[in-house]
């Protein structure tokens, strides 16, 4: 029974070695845009741009 707990915790420590590369290797790719991709959210969500913004397609404005 103690033999399967090593061997349980061995495959757990691997596991986790593994999934630590893995998020490595995916901050080197990618991190690069975690700087630009709140900046292009703004950017894409801002009033001029947004197409829910616009209420009317009249000239008068909002109407009362």
């Amino acid at each position: 029974m103690q033999e399967h707990e090593q061997n349980r915790e061995k495959s757990q420590k691997e596991i986790q070695q593994i999934a630590d590369e893995t998020k490595r290797e995916f901050i080197k790719r990618f991190g690069k845009y975690a700087a630009s991709a709140p900046l292009m959210g703004v950017i894409l969500m801002t009033a001029g741009t947004s197409k829910a913004h616009a209420g009317s397609n009249s000239d008068e404005g909002p109407s009362n």
